[in-house]
């Protein structure tokens, strides 16, 4: 049996169409959302915090229930209310709608890559409703040295303050469930 692919000129059109198709669906997806660029910045890189309506926009754009939404960002559904609330009770946490914003296919994984090979124990790589545990000090200090991550570059990432990441390292205060995802997530250790 043989196989008659296109010519490379055809190839390369297909390409080219798919990639204008795929920013067209990005732009549709800001609009709808009424995301304004600093929405999607980092948080080092001038990133605006959002309004509950958008955080509405998002939510209903990944197809995800209000419940769905609360489990999949670690906190309890009253959580959720106090972010979505107008105007919010609390504001939402940097690493919670940076992984709003991957599962609507807003943004990309950095994917940081990972230099050495690490065990990270099950349970730390489950969502939250299949019974995540936290990870250790030690296997997050691991996680950090295997992407080469200095202190700051992880508080910028993870959008906190260097002496949370610090506190997290020496194991006086646990990393929070959507922080260590998003961290999971931008090494390309798990997906969204």
């Amino acid at each position: 049996m043989t196989i008659k692919l296109p010519s490379l000129e055809e190839q390369q059109r297909i390409v080219e169409e798919l990639e204008r198709k795929e920013q067209e669906n990005f732009r549709l997806k800001v609009e709808l959302c009424e995301l304004e660029p600093e929405h999607l910045k980092s948080f080092d890189d001038g990133f605006k915090q959002p309004e509950p309506h958008h955080l509405r926009a998002i939510i209903k754009l990944t197809g995800m229930s209000r419940g769905e939404t609360a489990d999949f960002l670690g906190v309890d559904s009253r959580q959720l209310r106090r972010y979505l609330s107008e105007p919010p009770e609390t504001p939402i946490p940097y690493s919670a709608y940076r992984l709003l914003l991957h599962k609507a296919e807003l943004i990309k994984p950095v994917y940081i890559g990972l230099g050495d090979e690490i065990d990270l124990p099950e349970s730390t790589l489950k969502t939250y409703s299949e019974g995540f545990k936290p990870p250790s000090a030690n296997k997050l200090k691991e996680l950090l040295a295997s992407t080469e991550l200095s202190i700051s570059q992880t508080a910028r990432l993870l959008g906190v303050i260097d002496r949370t990441v610090k506190k997290w390292r020496a194991g006086d205060k646990g990393i929070s469930y959507s922080s260590w995802r998003l961290l999971l997530v931008e090494c390309g250790v798990v997906s969204v």
